[in-house]
């Protein structure tokens, strides 16, 4: 497939959307630079009856290159994408892809299982499953005034 070159647009597509052109140059131009961009790990955060759920997209990393901390009630999750070596000695013409570092920090509810966390990660997604306690679970209770 062949790359559409800037007369080829439709005068129509410029009108409606002024600024793409911008922001493609843009993040060319950043991704084109020789250090490290950065990477947010976009995340979902959830809550099912019985848990919270967190899940983070880590795509083109190895398990063993993501790590999950939990600090008192901070939860981090941090990556690093290394380089190919490969890469490294030739010539780059174009970078899209993504290297360097990823963290996120999260702060968890009170009434959590800490020791029952569980991390799962399957086609680039990390999911885990937080357990929250029983006095967390239960309905709310009328109270009545005396």
């Amino acid at each position: 497939m062949l790359e559409r070159r800037r007369d080829d647009r439709d005068d129509r597509e410029d009108l409606l959307s002024p600024f793409d052109f911008f922001n493609r140059e843009f993040e060319d131009f950043f991704r084109s630079l020789p250090f490290g961009t950065t990477s947010r790990g976009e995340m979902d955060v959830y809550e099912t009856d019985d848990d919270y759920v967190v899940e983070c997209e880590l795509p083109g990393l190895n398990k063993k290159d993501i790590k999950v901390q939990l600090n008192n009630d901070l939860l981090t999750i941090s990556a690093e994408k290394k380089e190919s070596e490969e890469v490294r000695r030739g010539n780059v013409y174009r970078r899209e892809r993504y290297f360097g570092r990823i963290e996120r920090t999260i702060r968890l509810p009170e009434y959590i299982d800490k020791d029952k966390i569980k991390a799962e990660y399957e086609n680039g997604v990390l999911k885990l499953t937080i357990p929250k306690v029983e006095t967390a679970k239960g309905e709310g209770k009328e109270i009545k005034i005396e």
